[in-house]
């Protein structure tokens, strides 16, 4: 199945369903893009370089494998922080909710 076919196909769907679909591409290609550059800037914040350091050792394979890991470790105490902060969050409203209950 070409590209051609799958357009054609999508032309024969409702508008509602072809705007779901390009809403669902949208966000799927804006979310890889966001990943690749939050890899490149955590990347590129970590690593210090030393111009006159050869780079012969290290393959190209390696330098994306690096900056996958270190991508990946950025998104991972992003997604902790915002966990802490969720919890702090519930249990100030919960303690703040029962103590300040009315009782009758």
């Amino acid at each position: 199945m070409s590209i051609f076919d799958l357009l054609d196909r999508l032309r024969k769907e409702t508008e509602a369903h072809r705007k779901r679909t390009a809403l669902a591409v949208s966000f799927s290609v804006t979310g890889i893009v966001a990943i690749a550059w939050l890899m490149a800037v955590s990347a590129g914040s970590s690593v210090s370089y030393d111009l006159n350091a050869t780079t012969a050792s290290s393959s190209p394979l390696a330098a994306v494998s690096e900056a996958f890991k270190s991508g990946s470790a950025l998104i991972g105490e992003f997604t902790r922080s915002l966990q802490e902060t969720k919890n702090l969050i519930f249990e100030a409203a919960s303690s703040t909710a029962s103590s300040t209950a009315v009782t009758p």
